[in-house]
């Protein structure tokens, strides 16, 4: 679905730790999948998807995690280095100014949401329900924004000597080419 609304310079990396996921999206599953996998913008990385956060220093537009069960390392006990406060800090460190970082969940995690905010990120909770002819099962989408930079914490460009100079820079928040999301998933 994000490649149908991305413009053709966008990238997408996908972070997946079993080879055998990346062969079965590549192989069985690529017809489902409108075979994304194969499309010029998307980079399928095997392996750890917290080294590759530690690794993006604000290349990121959008990391989402879908991981496991919720804020937890439920599947691998390695999967809490995601979750806690060094985790969050490694994630806002990967995003660029305004950039999200979202999270799935099968529960709710108030802590969660609090430990989201201490990282320095601009949290909403969002309780959704999965799909199904009652309703189906309750979830909880985070969505952690990294704040722009403010002027406080901005240095202003130096002023011009010179008459009629000005320095023109580009907005925050305006689109580059170079954005890069990282959609992420990390199941045995």
């Amino acid at each position: 679905a994000a490649l149908k609304v991305l413009g053709p310079q966008a990238k997408i990396t996908v972070v997946e730790l079993v080879p055998a996921i990346v062969a079965w999206a590549r192989g069985p599953m690529a017809e489902l999948t409108g075979d994304s996998l194969g499309d010029p913008r998307v980079t399928i990385v095997e392996g750890d998807v917290v080294k590759a956060i530690k690794a993006a220093r604000e290349s990121c537009d959008a990391i989402l995690l879908d991981v496991d069960n919720g804020p937890e390392g439920l599947t691998r006990k390695s999967n809490n280095a995601l979750y806690d406060l060094s985790g969050l800090h490694a994630s806002l460190a990967a995003l660029r100014p305004g950039g999200v970082l979202a999270v799935w969940s099968s529960f709710p995690h108030p802590s969660f949401t609090a430990l989201l905010r201490k990282a320095g990120f601009k949290t909403e909770e969002i309780p959704i329900r999965a799909a199904g002819p009652r309703g189906g099962a309750r979830h909880v989408i985070w969505l952690a924004t990294k704040p722009h930079a403010t002027a406080a914490t901005t240095s202003k460009p130096a002023a011009s000597k010179s008459a009629g100079k000005s320095t023109a820079r580009q907005a925050p928040g305006q689109p580059s080419a170079t954005r890069k999301p990282v959609a992420a998933k990390k199941k045995p």
